[in-house]
This record gives structure tokens, C-alpha cells and sequence, in this order.
């Protein structure tokens, strides 16, 4: 189950970050194309 982004998620080329519930993202970081993130990451801004 993935969460409702906080942050800009873009895809490009037809892939799309992945951020799990157990991850957080700064509101003012942006993911872009081929990202999965594990559990437990943190992204800061």
C-alpha cells in the first residue's frame, strides 16, 4: 500500500518513483523517473 505523495513526483520515460508508507519525503524534495525507495528512507529537502 503506497500513501498520497507530499511532494512533486514526476515520470518520465513511462516510470514512476516509488515511495512506501514506511518512507518519508520532504514536502519541497521532488522525485523524478526510476526512484524506489526502501523502508525507512528519508528524503530531506
Amino acid at each position: 500500500m503506497y500513501k498520497e505523495a507530499l511532494c512533486p513526483i514526476y515520470q518520465i520515460d513511462g516510470m514512476t518513483p516509488v515511495v512506501p508508507d514506511e518512507s518519508y519525503v520532504h514536502p519541497t524534495a521532488v522525485l523524478i523517473g526510476d526512484v524506489i525507495l526502501g523502508k525507512g528512507v528519508y528524503v530531506g529537502p
